[in-house]
């Protein structure tokens, strides 16, 4: 129960740390994007937003997450 515990609070705080180095568009597109939607399919979500929007989001989320990730 302790383990569990501990590793649904790091999980949380690792949310929060993702939320508050997101944009929100990012943040939507993050989400989308790891419940394992394409860019595509997450361009034809999210309406008007064309792939190549999507993707430079992904790599732009994949930067700034990659250096929340190192800092810790």
């Amino acid at each position: 129960p302790l383990q569990i515990m501990i590793e649904e609070e790091s999980f949380n705080k690792l949310k929060r740390d993702i939320q508050n180095n997101l944009s929100p568009y990012e943040s939507r597109v993050w989400w989308l994007y790891v419940s394992g939607m394409s860019a595509a399919d997450i361009a034809k979500k999210l309406d008007s937003k064309d792939v190549r929007s999507v993707n430079n989001a992904i790599y732009r989320i994949r930067k700034k997450l990659r250096g929340v990730l190192e800092n810790k």
